[in-house]
């Protein structure tokens, strides 16, 4: 069996950008606001250390399968085994993940109408350019996070097919090769979203460098 399960190694740069003070009142609104959105990532950015090192332990596993051969069906099966609580594991935190990246868009629909109030134009301007980057960031999200969830079930998918007896050569061969199509999705996706993520960083200095000219 020469194709091989790759890992995701998602590597994602999600750190939203921290500001700089503001001083007037409907600005410092909107300051504070989008402070909260950051702060609601935290959680999310604390679960992508431990999700890669499952996903390593489960390479490994993968690989031991490969280097046992089907014949042992025992070993197979306890290797698999171990690899499907990995899964598990992996889904918790893929949860948590999810759930603060969901509270993060909750307090951006806060800033939003923060934003609404803003008397300057100029910087209202700005500021509404923001927030559609924030909200395309959203969108390339949801797509990663679905095509993630998505390879999770292959691979759970795969697993079980180890402990089966009997099972086709070719069976297997073709779910890992929709394994790695859908990691490849995972990959692009994620790419996405770190182009987005470093867009709103951008867009984010330019709005703080605006208000503060502003109030010079």
């Amino acid at each position: 069996m020469k194709t091989k399960k790759i890992v995701s190694a998602i590597g994602i740069s999600m750190m939203l950008l921290a500001g700089c003070s503001a001083e007037s009142g409907d600005e410092l609104e909107v300051y504070k606001a989008l402070e909260k959105v950051a702060d609601q990532e935290k959680q999310f950015i604390k679960e992508q250390q431990p999700m890669t090192a499952l996903e390593e332990k489960e390479n490994v596993l993968y690989e031991e399968i490969l280097s046992i051969g089907m014949k042992e069906k025992e070993k197979v099966d306890e290797k698999a085994s171990e690899a499907l609580q990995l899964l598990d594991e992996r889904e918790e935190h893929l949860v948590k993940e999810q759930e603060s990246m969901q509270r993060s868009k909750e307090e951006f629909e806060k800033a939003k109408e923060k934003i609404e109030l803003v008397k300057d134009e100029d910087i209202e301007k700005q500021a509404n350019k923001l927030a559609s980057l924030m909200e395309s960031r959203y969108k390339a999200y949801d797509l990663m996070y679905a095509s993630y969830e998505e390879s999770v079930e292959l691979d759970r998918e795969l697993y079980t097919m180890f402990q089966k007896t009997n099972v086709k050569l070719n069976d297997l061969e073709n779910q890992i090769s929709s394994i790695n199509e859908m990691y490849q999705k995972v990959q692009e996706n994620s790419e996405k979203f770190n182009q987005a993520t470093d867009a709103y960083n951008e867009e984010k200095k330019n709005f703080y460098k605006k208000v503060k000219s502003g109030q010079e």
